[in-house]
């Protein structure tokens, strides 16, 4: 008899916090995991809108006629398309901040450091954001930089689009 294929479960918002609450127990203060945990799902929707955007500027400049090999270094100026993003009511965000950068991370000792920093940043490049954000939150919450990643895994799996 053959086995049963095995059905994979939707995931819903709840699945996925509860995912990151359990991989944080016992990790951090509850003050701590809650700052930290907003952090990452903030940064993960903010990178989102950031790509769909530079997408639809991409695109907009194709339908333009532009060359999409010399529109791909145009697209990632800042001083080009920092407007575009603000009007959109997108943040724009350095290649560093961007969620890409941040899932791709490596789970190694520099990760809570390089979160932090990322936070800093978002925090100069936009006025909008200064005091809105837990400053050195991943430093001081002194989670493992592999239970930091496992956290930052599960939060790659929200998206805008799904929920």
């Amino acid at each position: 008899m053959a086995k049963k294929a095995k059905v994979e479960k939707e995931l819903r918002l709840e699945d996925i916090l509860f995912n990151c609450r359990d991989q944080l127990r016992g990790k951090a203060s509850m003050a701590d995991k809650r700052d930290l945990l907003l952090t990452l799902v903030f940064l993960r929707f903010i990178g989102e809108k950031f790509t769909n955007q530079k997408e639809i500027i991409y695109n907009e400049q194709i339908a333009k006629g532009r060359d999409p090999e010399k529109d791909a270094a145009f697209i990632a100026s800042k001083l080009e398309y920092k407007p575009a993003y603000a009007k959109a009511g997108v943040f724009y965000l350095p290649e560093e901040c961007r969620w890409e950068t941040i899932a791709a991370a490596n789970a190694d000792a520099t990760l809570p450091m390089t979160l932090d920093n990322i936070i800093n940043q978002l925090e100069l490049d936009n006025a909008t954001l200064k005091g809105a954000l837990p400053q050195k939150i991943f430093t001081s919450a002194g989670i493992a930089p592999k239970d930091l990643k496992a956290v930052i895994d599960e939060v790659s799996k929200i998206s805008q689009k799904r929920f």
